[in-house]
């Protein structure tokens, strides 16, 4: 059956057509058409309803522009704020500021956002499947990933409810005795309520894969932030479960003290500075009183963790050191 304009808005039929996508199940184009009152997306089988969301268009233009790790990271903020805006995950829901905090990641990560390797979802970053196994395979030690679903043994192993999917995928690295293992689960209430146009619905079984190459290949290659894959779903780290506490105002003589803090009598070299643990050091070195510890760091840079940060290690140095002068 074809999809009704209640399903998708006219103006959203109009960009998906001009975009180039087609139909999920046979690849034909799609068109509008206006039947029993009511427009219409479609193609020439009136018995396909799924499109692909392939803009080929932009995905022919990202091809011919593809970079690596090391161009990446030595973009302009500029450049790779306009690799931003030619499309990837999610980045059409990104106000300005969103945009320059994924712009700024990118190059310190060194992922592409036009090929949907790392993205932002309400206000977090996160790194696509895409991403990781190309950084897996820059490192010239990746050596392949094996993926099954799970066996009944494991699931009641774990614990988990018959109706859910799990798999398990192990990536194997050069030199590693024994491969790097991951699990990945998908609820079964992931996969209701939705009109079935999310991969997570349309194919559970893939994305419970995916979850699982995804989860082997951080631990394999040490990419700690959180996969895309994952978002909203109890297993995403960025939801978290905590209660509500009373922060108390800094007193006067706190205050006091941290304006009158003497600078490094040493000027840093902020350019050495290029991992949140350099960043943390240098701050708690330089100034002793003021930082014990990461967590001071981060109530400094109005932050709970290194990952909500839109800036880079020195960057962030920088701020804090301006404030001392």
């Amino acid at each position: 059956m074809p999809i009704y304009e209640p399903e998708i808005k006219y103006a959203d039929m109009k960009r998906i057509v001009e975009d180039g996508h087609v139909c999920g199940e046979c690849g034909g184009r799609l068109n509008i058409a206006f039947i029993g009152g009511k427009n219409v997306l479609r193609c020439a089988n009136l018995e396909h309803h799924t499109i692909t969301m392939h803009d080929y268009k932009n995905e022919e233009r990202i091809r011919q522009h593809k970079m690596d790790s090391t161009a990446l990271t030595k973009l302009t903020e500029n450049q790779m704020l306009a690799r931003v805006s030619m499309g990837g995950k999610f980045v059409d829901d990104l106000n300005p500021v969103e945009k320059r905090k994924l712009a700024s990641l990118a190059r310190f990560y060194g992922f592409d956002p036009a090929m949907g390797e790392m993205t932002i979802y309400q206000g977090r970053p996160y790194v696509s499947i895409d991403g990781r196994y190309r950084k897996a395979q820059e490192t010239g030690k990746f050596n392949g990933v094996e993926s099954r679903p799970a066996t009944k043994e494991e699931y009641e192993s774990q614990r988990i409810p018959p109706e859910d999917y799990l798999w398990r995928a192990d990536v194997h690295v050069k030199g590693a005795a024994y491969p790097f293992v991951g699990w990945g689960r998908v609820f079964a209430g992931e996969t209701m309520g939705g009109k079935g146009f999310k991969p997570v619905e349309k194919n559970p079984q893939r994305m419970a894969e995916k979850r699982a190459e995804a989860q082997a290949l951080r631990k394999a290659f040490h990419i700690e932030l959180p996969s895309i894959e994952e978002v909203g779903t109890p297993d995403d780290p960025n939801i978290i479960e905590s209660t509500a506490r009373v922060v108390e105002p800094p007193i006067a003589s706190d205050i006091a003290q941290d304006a009158q803090e003497k600078p490094p009598a040493v000027n840093r070299d902020v350019t050495l500075i290029k991992t949140s643990t350099d960043l943390y050091k240098a701050v708690c070195a330089d100034w002793p009183t003021s930082f014990k510890s990461s967590k001071d760091v981060n109530k400094e840079l109005g932050i709970n963790s290194w990952t909500d940060s839109s800036e880079t290690p020195a960057q962030a140095y920088e701020r804090i050191a301006s404030v001392r002068k």
